[in-house]
């Protein structure tokens, strides 16, 4: 025999704590909504990289009308060495000293005269790059010869150019002439090219005997590089 549930579960007594159960359940709710959001639920926050201010280009250094004034800021970019800016002290401040050439686009070759001597001085070389936001320097190194008698030259390499120093700025070669004394009759006439920023020796002639004689000028001397 099936019996009939008994009506006794659903007796008011029992329904009123079930309601006061889902009205205060209703209300926390309600207080939940009016909460400020959590912090991990709020929208997409800005990278920290997007508040940081952009990164500035450095100055750049003056490449005409130098005056002494501007040797001192780019020695300090440069840092040649006190041997050089002490060989450099000449009464007359006006003179800088500083050549710039453009090789290619944002990238120069500054002679820092160190001397200037009787006849002739000598020149550092460096490459100024300026095609990042923080320009960088390098001191450069050239093939040279040197002559210990008339014809007999060892291959040398330099950071100390002594010599007239020409740049072609059609070409961008360089051209030294190296003169053994005031004359001229006798030295090296170096021609240098530029790859990436590295000076390479195209061409060198020379007359090591200084007999009187200046042969027909350094551009006719006996070529010895290309041989």
């Amino acid at each position: 025999m099936i019996r009939a549930m008994s009506s006794n579960r659903f007796k008011p007594s029992k329904i009123k704590p079930l309601a006061f159960f889902l009205l205060l359940s209703l209300s926390v709710c309600a207080a939940c909504d009016n909460l400020e959001p959590r912090a991990d639920r709020a929208g997409p926050q800005p990278s920290p990289s997007a508040s940081r201010p952009p990164v500035e280009a450095a100055p750049r250094l003056k490449k005409t009308g130098l005056t002494y004034e501007d040797r001192k800021s780019w020695r300090e970019v440069l840092k040649w060495p006190d041997e050089c800016e002490q060989a450099f002290d000449y009464p007359d401040k006006s003179l800088s000293g500083i050549d710039v050439y453009r090789l290619a686009d944002n990238r120069y070759l500054v002679a820092v005269t160190c001397t200037l001597g009787a006849y002739q001085g000598y020149q550092s070389f460096y490459l100024y790059d300026e095609t990042k936001p923080e320009p960088v320097a390098r001191l450069l190194t050239f093939e040279s010869r040197e002559s210990q008698e008339d014809d007999s030259l060892i291959e040398t390499r330099t950071t100390e150019v002594w010599g007239q120093a020409d740049f072609d700025e059609k070409t961008k070669e360089l051209k030294v002439f190296n003169r053994f004394r005031g004359v001229g009759d006798c030295g090296f006439l170096a021609t240098y090219e530029f790859s990436d920023g590295e000076p390479k020796l195209k061409e060198l002639r020379a007359k090591p005997a200084c007999d009187g004689k200046d042969g027909g000028g350094p551009e006719k001397w006996r070529r010895i590089v290309p041989r």
